[in-house]
């Protein structure tokens, strides 16, 4: 695999690349921010929409 992605429950999203064996970040996104990045530069991803929202107590 080429490329990742981890999610945070800070509401963070990060890009990485491997690159002779090892991982590099590529750029790191949170809250509302729209991305452009590999492997999916065409499209702009909508950080909002990938947020759970807190579930209401019982």
């Amino acid at each position: 695999m080429a490329h990742g992605r981890a999610r945070a429950p800070l509401r963070e999203g990060r890009a990485f690349q491997l690159r002779n064996g090892q991982w590099v970040e590529l750029g790191s996104w949170s809250g509302n921010d729209r991305v452009r990045a590999e492997p999916f530069e065409a499209i702009e991803l909508e950080l909002e929409v990938l947020w759970l929202s807190e579930a209401p107590p019982p």
